[in-house]
């Protein structure tokens, strides 16, 4: 029997006509079978015009072509068969495109792949990370590989498609899933159904979770109708002035030293914020009617910049929000313009995890307008704290420099430190640095030897702070400060995803035998902050 590569995609429960699943039926032409068949298939087919290939056009330039027939007709099509009172397309050529997602199960591809392939039998895994939303990778082996052997990091990357030697032979050589399951099999069309069957099977078998289990912790949520009603949530929140529940963030890392503040585009009110509220863009808007999704996302944040003194449109103001909410038994999270569904149990041991960590900061107050560069100078220099903020120390074999903290005191605390109004991006950003630095203090010498040079000039007396040979972890402490507002309910907050970061973070720190924590550094009116 001759291998073929077939992709399966499989259709919701409430799909009651082929038509229904198809983005635009009437351009396709429908093919019944000439006999009966108990999968009831039927085959839809659309032809596309006849164009030359793109490369002709090049070619006519030097060559005259015109004698050949040189075109290229593309050909989609999508075979729908009934299987166990259930629904499945089979696509061929750019058929995929044809269908309309939200009547498909979104995860169907990645599950059935999960249980198909053997544990140890992976050659490709793309993930992406929600606080970094734009940071999406493909890692590749040149040997099948275990889900370990990859740079994934189980806390915080969510597995997007895999693909891998499939462990029983009769159903697949190889298999990849994400949304639909591409397999390559020995199969005749009369295999079709029973093919379709062994991927159902695999589909609503929880065994993936042996080997898996991390993909149910946290999912992106891509199926259009659950996004529609997920947003009617968020309208919901939002024109009922639930505004604890909704805030803003910047979608990406920002300069704060470049910025002198936010605006909002498409409200009357043009007053310059140094941080993003809900509350403030519901105050500037023109009518009082309940807001609609396609405002939010024709309205934008704008950045005012300190160089130029102009505003430019940045980010749509939807894609600045963050939502968390319960629907179905399960917990969504919209950020950065993306919904996640998470797991109830994971975030539940996220936030405990961060709850546990969160202590006083031990650090004075933040002027309301006050940028980090000048908090971190305005505080140092008394009470046993040395300024470190842009200091930086070159390793062996790397190009630029790392800053061993903003701010080390007496008593061996590492603090870094960012405004927490500039972004989940930002924050997570800001963890990165502190596993950076405490990983080179541990493990580089000549690091140590630098920063102990800079404490000779600056505070001698502290300079065994840092000592030549390899530093006892348990002796420091690393801890992240978040400059905040309180929040309208009087408390400190960080994005969920954010939380995870932290917790991905103080993980790795912690490995090192270091102590990690996290405070919050209020903002107050200048004259308070002293």
């Amino acid at each position: 029997m001759k291998s073929r590569t077939i992709t399966i995609h499989l259709a919701k429960d409430d799909l009651d006509r082929y038509e229904d699943a198809l983005k635009l039926p009437d351009m396709f032409d429908r093919f019944d079978p000439d006999d009966d068949h108990e999968e009831e298939p039927v085959l839809f087919v659309k032809q596309h015009p006849a164009n030359p290939p793109r490369w002709k056009l090049l070619l006519d330039e030097a060559f005259d072509l015109s004698a050949l027939n040189l075109s290229v007709r593309s050909v989609s099509a999508v075979l729908f068969l009934k299987v166990r009172e259930r629904t499945f397309a089979i696509t061929f050529g750019h058929g995929w495109s044809m269908l309309d997602d939200g009547r498909f199960v979104e995860d169907f591809g990645l599950k059935a792949a999960l249980g198909a392939v053997a544990p140890d039998e992976l050659r490709n895994v793309d993930v992406m990370r929600p606080e970094t939303a734009a940071l999406r990778k493909r890692q590749q082996t040149g040997r099948s590989s275990r889900l370990d052997e990859f740079e994934i990091d189980q806390l915080v990357d969510v597995i997007r498609s895999v693909t891998g030697r499939a462990a029983d032979d009769g159903f697949a050589k190889k298999a990849t899933g994400s949304s639909s399951l591409k397999l390559s099999a020995e199969l005749d069309f009369a295999g079709l159904g029973r093919k379709c069957a062994q991927a159902l099977d695999l589909f609503e078998s929880d065994a993936y979770q042996a080997s898996f289990a991390m993909i149910d912790q946290l999912r992106p949520v891509s199926d259009p109708v659950m996004i529609g009603t997920l947003d009617q949530l968020l309208l919901g929140a939002l024109n009922n002035a639930e505004f604890e529940r909704v805030y803003l963030s910047p979608p990406e890392i920002i300069d704060e030293t470049a910025i002198v503040g936010f605006k909002f585009q498409g409200t009357w009110n043009k007053t310059l914020y140094s941080d993003l509220d809900i509350t403030d863009y519901f105050a500037g808007r023109r009518t009082d009617d309940d807001i609609e999704l396609e405002t939010l996302k024709a309205h934008h944040v704008e950045i005012q910049f300190e160089v130029e003194g102009t505003s430019f449109p940045r980010w749509k103001l939807y894609k600045c929000i963050i939502f968390e909410v319960s629907h179905g038994g399960h917990q969504y999270i919209l950020s950065e313009g993306s919904w996640y569904r998470v797991d109830t149990d994971f975030r539940d041991r996220v936030i405990d995890f961060y709850e546990s960590k969160v202590v006083q900061s031990g650090f004075p107050d933040a002027g309301v307008a006050e940028s980090e560069p000048a908090y971190c100078a305005r505080v140092c220099g008394r009470d046993g704290r040395i300024l470190f903020d842009r200091q930086t120390f070159r390793v062996p074999g790397e190009a630029t420099g790392y800053e061993l903290c903003d701010i080390l005191t007496d008593e061996r605390v590492l603090l870094h430190t960012k405004p927490g109004e500039k972004g989940s991006s930002t924050l997570s950003h800001l963890f990165r640095q502190g596993v950076m630095a405490g990983e080179l203090l541990a493990r580089e010498p000549e690091f140590r030897n630098q920063v102990r040079d800079y404490l000779t000039r600056v505070a001698a007396e502290n300079v065994e702070l840092i000592p030549v040979d390899q530093p006892n972890a348990r002796d420091y402490t690393i801890r992240f400060g978040v400059i905040a507002k309180r929040r309208r309910d009087g408390t400190f907050d960080i994005p969920f995803f954010s939380k995870v970061s932290f917790q991905h973070s103080a993980r790795r720190l912690g490995a090192y035998g270091f102590n990690v924590d996290l405070c919050f550094i209020e903002r107050v009116d200048e004259e308070a902050a002293g």
